[in-house]
């Protein structure tokens, strides 16, 4: 009986509600991400001192249902010094830069690329160069 309210409940939850969990849930994987691998911030409670916040008000925030605001969100980002939400239009800046350099790199100098097939982000598209 117990497993068919669950699955009732389960089947009431709109596909609008499931993409704000998973964007919420996207969002603390990411600062989750950035706190593994920084330099000096790496636990939560590193993170509440930096952002003078009570430890448990960032255990709230990373708990991924707690409906972060935008301006926490970029509060954060300036104490991490990383983004931790990009648009499109800033991640297709940063990212064509890191393509052209991998292609550099791996070719010598990118004058000797004769119609290579290379990722043009600002269209969205491959060009021929």
């Amino acid at each position: 009986m117990g497993s068919n309210i669950f699955k009732e409940r389960l089947a009431e939850v709109s596909s609008e509600a499931e993409e704000i969990i998973a964007s919420r849930m996207a969002i603390r994987k990411q600062i989750k991400y950035i706190l593994a691998n920084h330099s000096t911030i790496k636990t939560q409670e590193a993170l509440a001192k930096a952002m003078d916040k009570e430890p448990s008000e960032i255990s709230k925030w990373l708990s991924g249902l707690h409906n972060l605001t935008h301006e926490t969100i970029v509060k954060m980002e300036l104490v991490l010094g990383q983004k931790i939400i990009m648009t499109d239009l800033e991640a297709r800046a940063q990212y064509q830069e890191t393509v052209i350099m991998h292609l550099v790199d791996r070719e010598g100098y990118l004058s000797s690329i004769d119609a290579v097939q290379k990722i043009n982000i600002n269209s969205g598209g491959a060009q021929e160069y």
